[in-house]
């Protein structure tokens, strides 16, 4: 491809009248060289500049790995142990955590009037699910509370004839809470580094009962409880940079050898 420009026809006109042939072969050859060389020149730098446009930018940007876990429910009490994942420190720089604990329960009861009278009550079951951690992570930061979950079902009041039971349920709680680290009164970032594979063990047990308010002492109840718990931690992290490359096609290796052919005849000439 030759590079034209008005300046380029111009100059070629004027050596058609003035120069003999030979001459002017030489000197439409070095003109052309001479365009090659400066679009070579300006093609690679452009390639240049968008290796290393590519090589900045990547480096810079945040990066997040995802690990979680859910286990099934089970009667209660729970005492229910899984792991998730440490962050790989050869992955890069470990910047921040979010811990995301997770219960549910499901709860069925029912009362039943033990006497001849009428009787009223309101009968509530509650299910508390507590978590633990290994690897010294601790979680204390006031912002969302305790790791941990009240889950509460009420019938709400109810009459009773003589002798009746009643049933309630199932009512299926859930909730889920956020922990950041660092945080004040958390532990550091550094307790979730670790080798690729390592891991740290996430706890969560039990404590359910029922309450029963009203019926003169009159209403029995009981209750099948099940609860589960699950956990997932995000990292956010800045990768490791890269080793420094500058991309060398094989199409721009080939302009540059095209402008040293030009070089050469222009000392020629």
């Amino acid at each position: 491809m030759i590079f034209y420009s008005p300046s380029f026809a111009s100059l070629l006109l004027n050596d058609i009248r003035f120069l003999p042939y030979y001459q002017l072969q030489i000197k439409m050859i070095t003109n052309i060289s001479r365009q090659l060389t400066t679009g070579a020149l300006a093609i690679a730098g452009t390639v240049a500049a968008l290796g290393l446009g590519l090589v900045g930018s990547g480096a810079a940007n945040a990066a997040t790995l995802t690990y979680s876990f859910t286990n099934a429910e089970q009667s209660t009490e729970i005492n229910q142990t899984n792991t998730l994942s440490k962050f790989d420190s050869s992955l890069g720089t470990l910047t921040g955590v979010a811990l995301t604990l997770s219960g549910r329960a499901t709860q069925n009861f029912s009362g039943v009037n033990t006497v001849n009278t009428t009787q009223t009550a309101s009968i509530t079951s509650m299910a508390y699910l507590s978590f633990t951690f290994s690897d010294g992570i601790t979680i204390t930061n006031p912002d969302n509370g305790d790791p941990a979950f009240t889950f509460s079902s009420s019938s709400g009041s109810q009459t009773y004839s003589a002798n009746q039971t009643r049933n309630f349920g199932p009512y299926t709680p859930s909730s889920s809470k956020v922990y950041n680290f660092p945080a004040t009164g958390n532990s550091a970032l550094s307790n979730f580094l670790g080798a690729a594979g390592s891991t740290f063990s996430v706890t969560c047990t039990s404590m359910s009962g029922l309450t029963v308010m009203g019926g003169g002492g009159n209403i029995t109840a009981s209750q099948s409880t099940t609860a589960g718990c699950g956990a997932s931690v995000q990292y956010t992290y800045t990768p490791a940079s890269p080793p420094l490359t500058i991309p060398e096609p094989s199409g721009v290796l080939g302009i540059f050898a095209v402008a040293g052919v030009g070089f050469f005849l222009r000392r020629k000439s």
